[in-house]
């Protein structure tokens, strides 16, 4: 300030060309200082101005000389108020707009909790659905043990033959398999991408689905080319996926009289595509916009929770491929997942 200062009183007082900046400088005390200290900076600006111009024996001598002085003085107080009302909205509206930012990370954490919890929640359902199946899966191996052990009993003081430890054995390892596909399926999902096979995840979903008992009574028919590709995604998703979709396609075919579901894989273009078809009752053309729409079901209440669709097509679109329904009443559905090729 004493510099700019010694400036305008050696460059003619009053009507130096440099008396401008003071307006430069208050702005930045505006911006930089508070409301009170920016006025301080500019009655420093004023009481400094003074005393160069009376030092140097350029103090106003006449009227308009005065009125030049005064002008100069209600610009400096008139910017550093102008200044400061436009840094105060501006402060005002950043930090409005850091407290909506906030809220919208907050809101955004809600909803990828609550998107991971429904996710689980339907899992969890689909678990449900092939309870049965489950509890048949490991009876069966069950019952096969029970009576290798009272063969045991029998003949206690007999070692047990080869054979019938071995059958043992065998049982066990298939309820451990069993169980270890339950547990590896119900586990959240960490969503850790990785470059797999197609065919062998819509194998393993299929593994999976044998656990319902109406698959049983169901023709399934696969057409896997090795053709189809790698892609690079979370395979325990797809395999939600792919089961959803075949769940609700034995859902629509309890009325058939001959079920069938066609799952095909093939490579098209720079993506991968995956067809779930089945030969049921259809949809009605004026629902097929909705079936995506989280809560929406053409089940009887209690039968489903209208999240099967909803949330595959979220957890296709994570993975950055896409989900497609065509259906014809009467006649069947045909659900096409797409997703990038690996490669």
């Amino acid at each position: 300030m004493a510099c700019l200062t010694a400036l305008v009183v050696l460059t003619g007082g009053l009507f130096s060309p440099i008396l401008g900046f003071y307006v430069f400088h208050m702005v930045f005390a505006s911006l930089l200082l508070p409301r009170p200290w920016a006025f301080v900076a500019a009655a420093d600006a004023i009481v400094m101005l003074a005393l160069g111009l009376a030092l140097a024996g350029l103090w106003p001598a006449d009227i308009p000389q005065a009125l030049t002085a005064l002008g100069w003085v209600i610009t400096l107080c008139a910017t550093v108020y102008v200044s400061e009302r436009i840094a105060s909205t501006l402060y005002r509206r950043e930090r409005a707009r850091l407290r909506k930012n906030q809220r919208l990370r907050q809101l955004t954490r809600m909803l990828r909790t609550q998107q991971a919890a429904m996710i689980q929640h339907e899992k969890m359902a689909a678990m449900g659905r092939l309870a049965a199946g489950v509890a048949h899966e490991i009876n069966n191996p069950l019952a096969s043990m029970d009576g290798a052990l009272q063969l045991m009993e029998r003949n206690p003081d007999k070692p047990p033959r080869a054979s019938i430890v071995s059958a043992l054995r065998d049982q066990v390892r298939r309820i451990q398999d069993t169980v270890r596909e339950l547990t590896a399926f119900a586990h959240p999902d960490k969503g850790l991408r990785d470059e797999i096979d197609l065919n062998t995840v819509v194998t393993s979903s299929l593994k999976m689905l044998h656990f319902d008992h109406r698959i049983r009574d169901c023709r399934i028919e696969t057409d896997l080319p090795d053709s189809t590709g790698l892609a690079r995604l979370a395979p325990r998703a797809l395999q939600q996926v792919i089961m959803n979709l075949v769940l609700n396609a034995l859902d629509a075919l309890a009325e058939t009289s001959d079920p069938t579901i066609t799952l095909r894989t093939r490579r098209e273009g720079d993506g991968c595509i995956i067809e779930v078809i089945d030969n049921g009752c259809g949809i009605p053309p004026e629902r097929l916009h909705d079936i995506f729409e989280p809560f929406f079901t053409t089940k009887p209440v209690g039968a489903g929770t209208g999240l099967g669709l909803s949330i595959s097509q979220s957890l296709i679109t994570e993975q950055g491929g896409s989900i497609a329904v065509a259906s014809t009443l009467g006649t069947g559905t045909t659900f096409t997942i797409r997703i990038p090729a690996s490669g």
